[in-house]
């Protein structure tokens, strides 16, 4: 498994490659997931240890 994570200054083409680069590794076969930060730190707040998906709210 790889991440990638995209930190910078606003407005300098982040999402872009995001959008651009995420289609093209799903179409290699790779898994994708695009997340927003506010959702990622949601994500990680509601995370189990024992690896288990987190119950939806």
């Amino acid at each position: 498994m790889r991440t990638s994570s995209s930190p910078g200054p606003n407005r300098t083409g982040k999402t872009w490659l995001a959008c651009a680069f995420g289609p093209r590794a799903a179409r290699l076969g790779h898994s994708v997931l695009y997340l927003r930060m506010p959702r990622l730190f949601d994500d990680l707040a509601m995370a189990r240890p024992d690896g288990l998906p987190a119950p939806h709210r």
